[in-house]
């Protein structure tokens, strides 16, 4: 899950003072910020932050200028925006995710899709990047028609997203290999319940044999 370096970015003993500056943030130490989110706080750095995010740099400029925190209620899930703030620090996601190999695969597959809405919402665009990139192979894993169901009407899918088209392509490049697709008669159940899903794909599908036809 880690994104590529390029020559601009941190030296290694500065990733280690930004993984330490997280540690010590989430300890409550030396954090001018704080989120809550579903009654759990995160202390952040607002400068660490706004380097990153061209969302937050303008909140703390703005908005939130004269605020030293702000309650997110029940807008995010805590292991999605956690992971969004140690990307931040961190420029990866692997920590703290060990979690995610305890999540039923339509479980991942809603992570993926939250964590990519996230990172557009917040402006994290290498993050966003990296989990389009990494939402494939969470897909492959759906195993049941139920799963598959539950994940569509669950909110997260959005048709016109770029997650969204690229679970669409993603599963029309598998769904012959995929275990949510063994049982065609009980998919077909599901998807007369999906319809904006199952137009979706549909679509896909046609395009792709009307390419290959020419």
């Amino acid at each position: 899950m880690r994104r590529t370096r390029d020559e601009n970015e941190e030296a290694p003993s500065e990733e280690r003072a930004q993984k330490k500056m997280l540690e010590l943030n989430q300890e409550g130490k030396y954090f001018d910020f704080t989120f809550t989110v579903q009654d759990e706080n995160f202390y952040v750095s607002k400068l660490v932050l706004s380097t990153i995010s061209p969302y937050f740099a303008n909140k703390f400029e703005a908005d939130w200028k004269l605020e030293d925190s702000v309650d997110l209620k029940q807008k995010h899930s805590v292991e999605a925006f956690s992971t969004m703030i140690e990307y931040i620090y961190t420029y990866n996601y692997e920590q703290h995710t060990g979690w995610l190999f305890d999540f039923e695969p339509s479980e991942l597959v809603a992570f993926h899709f939250e964590l990519c809405h996230m990172a557009e919402e917040y402006e994290v665009h290498s993050l966003k990047e990296q989990v389009l990139a990494d939402l494939p192979s969470a897909v492959k894993t759906l195993d049941c028609p139920v799963d598959l169901y539950d994940l569509l009407v669950g909110g997260q899918y959005i048709s016109d997203s770029e997650s969204g088209k690229l679970f669409v392509a993603t599963v029309a490049d598998n769904f012959h290999i995929m275990d949510a697709f063994a049982d065609l008669d009980r998919v077909k159940l599901f998807l007369a319940k999906t319809p904006i899903f199952a137009a979706d794909l549909i679509s896909e599908l046609m395009e792709r044999r009307m390419l290959n036809d020419h």
